[in-house]
């Protein structure tokens, strides 16, 4: 309750400096790198596809093998090692590794943590001494489909959003009262936050509640870290019991000091300036203290000196310009941010986070100066080579090449090389769908940009690889149809609404009266076998 006398220990606020070890995350489960046997079987046979007699086959192959995902790494790491292999289904094959080895990578740290959550909340309900027979399965549902929508509830796709809702309203239906599962009811439902910045009546002694009641530290943490971020109204003493719980979770076997990161993350999203205040530098300061090998306390060191660059902006900028002292002193700012980070990078290569904050926080000086900065195509590379799934750094680079003032051909180069790239998987290969945008843009005219033949080539190629990889993607089909209508060809448009039926993703379309005009329109210009808009 607010205003509570407290006796938690604040470790760091007292100046006590402690440094546990225990900082694996390493959990026994099956390794994402393997597949069941009729999963080898179809691997085995897309690679000897790759040198098929038949073209179409050997195409088809070629466009499905960088998707493949991380259980094919096994198996294609002893292909790649067969004497008898052909040289160019080699080549196509040692392509494919590139995606395929960080891809297993990133799947198996994911899985892990996945897996140690997943044991967290489910074990702390079952002992929680507040089981029934009744509600129990309502309320292991609930739990999977809290954790399905991660951190960020208002920002989880609105059918899973929905589903975690439905979820605890049945167990809470049939009964369920256990105190864990009305705070994660809570927090599901993304609303925490009132006209007066003051939690709803009875929120603050729920969550106060459970982090006092015999559950497992780390899951007192997550709950009391989510409920701040969601809350943002918060005193001294809502930080020092945080720091207590964060001391005591990295002491646990097995806790990932990730964990912590993603409660964080959400904290910094609760506004300007949150992080800044001294009780949370002094919390951060024992963060890095106690978990002094993680990648984690020093991506936040590195965030709290780019805030600095932002709020000396600020000050400095007028009319959106600097002179140029203070643009130099942004520039020595941000970069000190930059160095931070790439500390944390050297530390785990393969954790990509260092690299993605390198390319926005550079991306806020070419927005500035205008100029091309080579240290961002070095970021992007090592961002790329993380995790080639993640878009966030192909998005990023385009946007770069717009704001330095590239060419089209430039824009064009970097759009043919994401889709000769044929990661469907991660979406890069669609990238040159938004380089035509981007250059559209530029024409003058989109209408008739999109309806070139060399444009519509791109497109349907990008398009067509992904439906391949991916057959059951409405999302990307209604986003085919679409734009096949707005490249003239209506004849795909129709073709592909008539896959997607009654059931489109309407915000590709804006709303449900759009998408049946299209629909419409389509079928009625491919019967007659005209282009006409």
């Amino acid at each position: 309750m607010r205003g509570r006398a407290t006796s938690f220990i604040s470790l760091f606020f007292a100046g006590t400096a402690l440094t546990f070890v225990s900082l694996s995350a390493a959990q026994t489960q099956p390794s994402v790198t393997t597949q069941s046997a009729s999963e080898r079987a179809q691997t085995i046979k897309l690679i000897d596809q790759l040198d098929d007699a038949d073209p179409d086959i050997r195409v088809s192959a070629t466009l499905r093998i960088n998707g493949l995902g991380a259980g094919a790494l096994d198996v294609a790491e002893a292909a790649a090692k067969r004497e008898d292999l052909p040289p160019e289904t080699r080549k196509r094959l040692e392509k494919a590794l590139t995606f395929i080895r960080p891809r297993a990578i990133v799947e198996q740290r994911r899985a892990s943590r996945d897996t140690w959550r997943s044991n967290l909340f489910h074990n702390a309900y079952r002992n929680s001494g507040h089981t029934n027979p009744k509600y129990d399965a309502f309320a292991h549902a609930a739990i999977d489909q809290y954790l399905a929508i991660r951190i960020d509830p208002l920002n989880a796709p609105a059918d899973l959003h929905d589903q975690a809702i439905a979820a605890f309203e049945r167990a809470e239906q049939a009964g369920c009262d256990e105190p864990m599962i009305r705070a994660l009811h809570r927090l599901a439902d993304g609303h925490m936050q009132g006209a007066s910045s003051r939690p709803r009546r009875g929120d603050d002694a729920l969550f106060y509640g459970c982090c006092t009641a015999n559950y497992p530290v780390a899951l007192k943490f997550h709950l009391w870290a989510s409920y701040v971020a969601a809350f943002r109204f918060v005193v001294s003493e809502d930080v020092q019991l945080l720091a207590d719980l964060m001391a005591q979770a990295l002491a646990t076997p097995g806790f990932p000091p990730e964990e912590i990161d993603e409660r964080l993350d959400g904290l910094d999203r609760a506004g300007p300036g949150f992080l800044g205040k001294p009780d949370w530098k002094s919390f951060f300061r024992l963060y890095e203290t106690l978990a002094p090998d993680a990648v984690g306390p020093l991506l936040f060191r590195a965030r709290e000196t780019f805030n600095s660059a932002i709020t000396f902006r600020g000050v400095k900028v007028r009319g959106n310009q600097f002179d140029d002292a203070a643009l130099t002193e942004f520039e020595r700012i941000v970069h000190s941010a930059v160095q931070i980070a790439d500390t944390a990078y050297q530390r785990d290569p393969a954790d990509g986070r260092a690299a993605r904050f390198v390319l926005r926080t550079l991306m806020v000086i070419v927005q500035y100066t205008q100029r091309k900065d080579p240290a961002l195509d070095v970021w992007f590379d090592r961002a790329v080579a993380a995790d080639p799934d993640d878009l966030r750094p192909y998005e990023l680079k385009l946007d770069y090449l717009q704001y330095t003032d590239a060419g089209i051909e430039e824009i064009m180069e970097f759009g043919h090389q994401c889709r000769q790239s044929q990661n469907w998987r991660g979406g890069v290969a669609m990238i040159i769908v938004s380089a035509h945008e981007r250059v559209a843009d530029r024409s003058g005219d989109r209408g008739a940009y999109f309806l070139q033949p060399q444009v519509w080539a791109d497109i349907q190629s990008a398009f067509e690889g992904g439906l391949i990889n991916f057959p059951e993607d409405i999302k990307r089909r209604c986003e085919y149809a679409k734009v096949a209508g707005q490249c003239g060809h209506w004849d795909v448009a129709d073709r592909e609404f008539q896959k997607i039926g009654d059931h489109p993703v309407i915000s590709v379309f804006g709303s449900d009266a759009t998408f049946k005009y299209l629909r419409n329109k389509a079928h009625r210009l491919a019967t007659a076998g005209t282009t006409d808009q």
